[in-house]
């Protein structure tokens, strides 16, 4: 018997110019995570270069990667699979030099290529500038040999596809960023809210919308002034948690029915091309203006002189019971004086 062999070439890269490859890849790419990048990528290697098979792929420590994306023929496993050795050694080749290179697969795996539909295999480094993030393996059935041309423009395809992850992960991290000052603003118990210069609402926090009893996204745009139940008519579409005092109103401030609220200011400088924000946290002192007064009758009403002074003998604090029994005319009298200077006998001075 004799075997034949069928030598096949690469397609024919001259139907679409490689610059509108890169183009449309970049157009393309807007608005994706990286796992869809890296679904895209396949794609495109795979009708533009007319792979059988293309796989995506991320090191995930030190000599082991995983798939992360494929299409085409599964020649080297399915997504979230590790790696073989061998392939491990060609991305760690790939990575060294900078570039696309051909993998040379021992004759035993040649074997096994070609049943798993990928005769010839090409690895694809991730650069951008000189991080590496990842790469790609590529292959072709039938193929016995590429030329440089292909080999080259896959290198550049590489450097521009890292681009485009660098700007996706950044892109990830600021949304996750931004998803995690969320989540903490949201823990805060207490009421948190922001405006702009003209005190429409740009940012709630669910503490504060519950007790509105409003889902957060429908208090967005809205005036603060409607929000919160306060009117005033003199400053109409103005906020009536501002003031001109450094860190906001002075004493607590009545709203929603319910609550005393001390208010903390912040004033926000403006970014370039934004709005300056004013945040505004509500404290409710509610509970603890109850808990006071109960205090100030119990103190007030033991017939027993009572008093707090601190370490030094500056009086503190006094009852009712003690001013008269000292004499005084009024409680702000007796605060003014000294228990150890003016109030006990010179015998009992010994601190």
């Amino acid at each position: 018997m004799c075997a034949t062999r069928t030598i096949h070439k690469l397609p024919d890269l001259t139907r679409l110019s490689f610059e509108t490859l890169l183009a449309r890849l970049t157009s393309e790419s807007c608005g994706l995570s990286q796992n869809e990048l890296f679904r895209l990528f396949c794609r495109t290697v795979q009708e533009f270069f007319g792979a059988s098979g293309v796989c995506c792929c991320r090191a995930t420590s030190p000599g082991a990667w995983r798939i992360l994306e494929s299409a085409g023929h599964s020649t080297w496993g399915t997504q979230g699979q590790a790696l073989s050795s061998s392939a491990t050694g060609w991305l760690a080749q790939a990575q060294r030099v900078r570039r696309t290179i051909v993998c040379r697969p021992s004759s035993q795996e040649a074997l096994c290529l070609r049943s798993d539909g990928g005769s010839t295999q090409a690895v694809v480094p991730f650069f951008n500038h000189d991080e590496f993030l990842g790469a790609a393996l590529v292959a072709w059935q039938g193929a016995e040999d590429i030329s440089e041309e292909p080999l080259e423009r896959l290198t550049l395809l590489g450097i521009s596809f890292g681009g485009l992850l660098e700007h996706a992960r950044l892109f990830e991290q600021v949304h996750s960023s931004r998803e995690r000052w969320v989540r903490v603003i949201d823990a805060i118990p207490d009421s948190i809210i922001v405006h702009n210069s003209d005190g429409n609402i740009v940012r709630i926090n669910r503490p504060l919308a519950a007790r509105l009893g409003v889902h957060p996204s429908r208090l967005i745009g809205r005036p603060i002034h409607e929000v919160l139940g306060t009117k005033r008519e003199e400053n109409a579409g103005l906020c009536p948690l501002c003031s001109d005092h450094l860190g906001g109103l002075e004493g607590p401030v009545e709203l929603l029915a319910d609550g005393s609220f001390l208010v903390s200011t912040t004033k926000m400088s403006p970014d370039k091309g934004a709005d300056a924000h004013t945040i505004h946290v509500l404290v409710n002192i509610r509970e603890k203006l109850e808990a006071e007064r109960r205090y100030r009758d119990l103190f007030d009403s033991i017939q027993e002189g009572a008093f707090f002074c601190d370490p030094d003998g500056r009086m503190v604090d006094a009852n009712h019971a003690l001013v008269q029994m000292l004499g005084c005319s009024r409680r702000e009298e007796l605060l003014t004086k000294n228990l150890f200077e003016d109030l006990l006998p010179p015998s009992g001075r010994g601190r």
